[in-house]
């Protein structure tokens, strides 16, 4: 049976025994959205470690779907994260949080006081790669709507099990605790699963971004990486396995 803790991922990940401290900041925790948090956490939030452990008989609704637009390639890349925490049904005060995050322009930020935010919040310094973040509110109608794509689109059929993802893929994560099971599935294109995938039309026709999803298209390296030979280190690049209701192999951005 596959161990998913959060420490013992990351204690194999590759972050070292000597680094035990380190590991619990691994588990991802709500609002850890900058790049620096993100780095430690990526692999418990893609696994939805959060919702999975929170996960029971008396449990409200949850839901987490992660877009994979590309992890890293200069001016390609884009991620996109909708997490949703239901309110109890007929209350229609569903709250939808969703993140977007692409390229990152340091040269265009300007810090008024640099010096005052590194003493007194220093994930200040690295907010432009928190992303854009919106939330907004649903109803009940707008989450049936999303419960009947998602049966539609496979979800709640067993995962692909052996599937491997790249960071340099295209492809949609989806987990959700819905009366008190969690249920977990990914969605890899080229794949008639992502292509007859109608959950995302419904996430983003609520999407208050404004920010065009990042389609699935060919790449070359140089398209990735900005070289075509790429350099060993030169991207944060990550490669996880999907299991029978998670991820079960992980190489870290380390």
């Amino acid at each position: 049976m596959p161990d998913f803790s959060p420490i013992s991922r990351c204690l194999r990940f590759g972050v070292g025994a000597a680094a035990i401290g380190m590991a619990v900041a691994c588990a991802y925790k709500e609002g850890a959205d900058d790049p620096a948090s993100r780095k430690l956490n990526w692999f418990s939030y893609l696994n939805a470690d959060d919702v999975r452990e929170g996960c029971g008989p008396e449990a409200p609704t949850r839901y987490r779907f992660i877009y994979n637009g590309v992890y890293f390639a200069p001016g390609n890349e884009q991620v996109r994260t909708y997490d949703i925490d239901a309110a109890p049904h007929g209350t229609d005060g569903h709250q939808v949080k969703v993140r977007v995050i692409g390229a990152v322009h340091l040269n265009n930020v300007i810090i008024d006081d640099p010096i005052g935010t590194l003493f007194n919040d220093p994930r200040d310094l690295l907010a432009p790669g928190r992303g854009v973040i919106e939330h907004v509110t649903v109803g009940d109608s707008n989450l049936d709507a999303l419960d009947r794509a998602l049966a539609a689109s496979g979800f709640f059929r067993p995962a692909p099990a052996g599937l491997r993802l790249e960071s340099e893929d295209f492809f949609w994560l989806a987990a959700a605790c819905i009366h008190g099971k969690f249920v977990y599935n990914a969605y890899k294109w080229p794949s008639a699963e992502f292509e007859n995938a109608t959950f995302p039309d419904v996430l983003l026709s609520w999407d208050p971004t404004g920010i065009p999803l990042n389609p699935p298209k060919k790449l070359t390296n140089l398209d990735v990486y900005g070289e075509m030979t790429p350099r060993e280190g030169a991207a944060q690049s990550f490669s996880v396995t999907v299991g029978e209701n998670g991820l079960v192999g992980i190489h870290t951005l380390f």
